[in-house]
Formats: C-alpha cells, structure tokens, sequence
C-alpha cells in the first residue's frame, strides 16, 4: 500500500512540475541559423542532421497548442514578412532548411529584423523567443532625418548624446548600464524618458549567468528584462506609437559595458540627461 501511494505521489509531482513548466517557459528554438536578405530570407539547421529544433512547452491558447509568430521589420519598423502559427505542446519537432520570399513587402531601410514570438494568451504573456538582424546591401540605413508622405526618410546619424546601450532611433525604451545596475527609461511620444525599471546588482546575480532557460530578471508593465541562454541580456518592451501593440526588442552582451573613446556626448555634470528619441531633439 505505501509502495502505490508513493507511486501516486510522485505521478502528481511531476505532473504538478509539466503544468509549471508550461506557465514559466516559452517554447525553445535552437540550432537555427537565418540569413535575411533584400527580397527574401533563409533558414538553416546546425544539427548533426542539418536540422533545427522547435520545443513547445507551454499552451497559451487554452487548446494544448503554443501559438507563435514570426515577423520581420526593416529598418523604419515597417512589417515586411509575417507568419502565425501554433504547435501541439508540449511537443518537440525537427525542421529542415527552407527559404521564403518576404510575403507583405520589401525593406527600405536597414536593419532587417527577424522576431520570433510566442504569443500571449491563457494567462501567459508575450516572449520573444528567437530574433535576429541582416542587412540588404545598398540599403540606407534608418537614422533619423525626416519623415514624409513616402514614409521615413534617411538623415544623419543618430546621436543621442546619452550612454544608453541601445543607440537606435526606432526605440520605446533607453537602456543604461549603471555600474552593475541596468536602467531602463520609458520613453514618450515627445522623446522624454522616464525611469521605469531599475535591475539590482543583487536581481541580476539571482539569476545564472547562462541559464537553462531565457529567464525574466525584473519587470516594469510591459517593459521586461531577460537574461537569455547565450548569457546576453534582453528587453522587450511596446514599440512607439502608432504602433505601441507590437514588441521592441533589443539584446546586448554584457553590463557594464565597456568604456569608450569621448566622442563629445558625455555628461560630466554626472546628472541623468534628458532621454531624446527618433530625432534626436531635446524637447
């Protein structure tokens, strides 16, 4: 009798485990490699097989399915390529290499930008699970400038005159390492940041530096901070209007990051600057 119920106990263990597994985790893409270009992209598998592997491991729709997507935006944001799809989970699927042309237009700018989603749904949010960027030669590349009835138009470099990490003019958010801390700094539609999100030293060291799974470090709203399997940390946050439902997302190596040469954009008041954005005005 105490042999069944121990048995028993351990069943419900583990299926207590699968059903915290699929609450947690996003599914797991590895051993893939994408390759975008100007008209279409490619990808590729590194297994001994020349496969890739998809590991579904949560159902966000309430159905036994993980639902993703995957969305490709040049440099101005604009969506050129986008797919939606849902796989059994939990589930592990090989996937052979392929290639596709871009199914709702052409980049105009780099980067190219290659998002992979599992989507939000069943009381799960939103994780990015797989991005990517390429470039298109003899594509500008978007930095600002102006925008007219054709779209944005290229300017000059973006320089934002700050030591946030993520020097893009698309981004909602401002990312800065403060010795062993990182900031993050919402930003409005009048290019004013506002600190939303502090990281401790102390939240940051919770976490493995190389964990087994892309693992939430610390969250403001909707703006979230991850540290990724590669080590890399990662932010995800809404984009800016008028599109503030999808995903900006921005990965980095390390914090702090490395000092370099004085370009002429320090702040030796040792005052937090004025957070600026798409044009690069302090307003």
């Amino acid at each position: 009798m105490k042999r069944i119920q121990t048995f028993l106990i351990v069943v419900v263990l583990f299926v207590l485990m699968l059903l915290s597994a699929q609450s947690t985790f996003a599914m797991t893409i590895t051993n893939l490699t994408i390759t975008l270009g100007c008209t279409g992209f490619s990808w590729a598998g590194t297994d001994s097989s020349g496969n890739y592997t998809i590991i579904a491991d949560r159902d966000n729709t309430g159905s036994g399915m993980e639902a993703f997507t995957i969305e490709i935006t040049d440099g101005a944001g604009t969506v050129i390529h986008q797919f939606t799809n849902q796989l059994a989970s939990p589930g592990i699927y090989f996937n052979p290499d392929g290639s596709s042309a871009y199914n709702t237009g052409t980049p105009a700018f780099n980067p190219i930008s290659y998002t992979w989603t599992s989507l939000a749904g069943n009381s799960l949010p939103a994780q990015v699970v797989y991005s990517t960027t390429g470039t298109c030669p003899g594509l500008p590349t978007f930095g600002g400038g102006s925008t007219g009835d054709d779209g944005p138009r290229p300017g000059p470099p973006f320089l934002p005159g700050d030591d946030r990490v993520n020097v893009e003019p698309w981004a909602s958010v401002a990312i800065r390492c403060e010795g062993q801390e990182i900031h993050v700094y919402a930003i409005d539609g009048n290019s004013r940041g506002e600190l939303a999100l502090v990281a401790t030293e102390a939240e940051i060291a919770a976490v493995d530096a190389r964990p087994a799974v892309n693992t939430l470090i610390d969250s403001a709203g909707s703006i979230r901070l991850y540290r990724l399997t590669g080590g890399e940390f990662q932010v995800n946050a809404p984009s800016l209007p008028p599109e503030p439902a999808k995903e900006y997302v921005f990965i980095w190596d390390s914090c702090p990051v490395p000092p370099e040469e004085d370009t002429g954009g320090s702040n030796p008041s040792g005052t937090d600057p004025v957070i600026v954005n798409v044009f690069g005005l302090n307003q």
